[in-house]
């Protein structure tokens, strides 16, 4: 999860290829400096650290602390000019959400509209996870 490598790698790739690309990276989400002072402050809980069965113990290490970015920062990017948009995490319907709103012009309070895109993008994302009702596995 490094969106600046991955832009960086874009752009060496377009300039081999000869294409004018403007790429644009998402950064802010990896909170892991962070944490310490975070879970202080109460303002994060990690998954699966409470109660006596936690799923990461505290004698081992963190690999990754992320935030979770939505529609607004791609759709940001795409209004300055990017092209390609590259982001740390972010969630699934972003990756629709964020260029409906850049292309309809859509504002973060026509919630009838986010709410169709944030749809769409789930289903784009998590629609092969469906099965056809004869499938049974219960």
């Amino acid at each position: 999860m490094n969106p600046k490598a991955c832009k960086e790698e874009i752009e060496k790739l377009a300039a081999s290829l000869g294409l004018n690309i403007v790429v644009a990276a998402v950064v802010g989400d990896d909170l892991l400096e962070r944490f310490s002072d975070l879970q202080q402050q109460g303002k994060i809980h990690p998954f699966g650290m409470e109660g006596e069965n936690d799923i990461l113990p505290q004698d081992k290490a963190m690999l990754s602390c992320n935030a979770y970015f939505g529609a607004l920062p791609i759709k940001h990017a795409l209004d300055q000019g990017a092209h390609i948009v590259v982001t740390g995490r972010c969630v699934d319907s972003a990756l629709v959400l964020g260029p409906l709103m850049h292309e309809y012009g859509w504002t973060s309070i026509e919630y009838d509209k986010l709410a169709a895109g944030s749809v769409a993008g789930h289903i784009i994302e998590c629609g092969c996870q469906v099965l056809p009702k004869q499938y049974k596995f219960f």
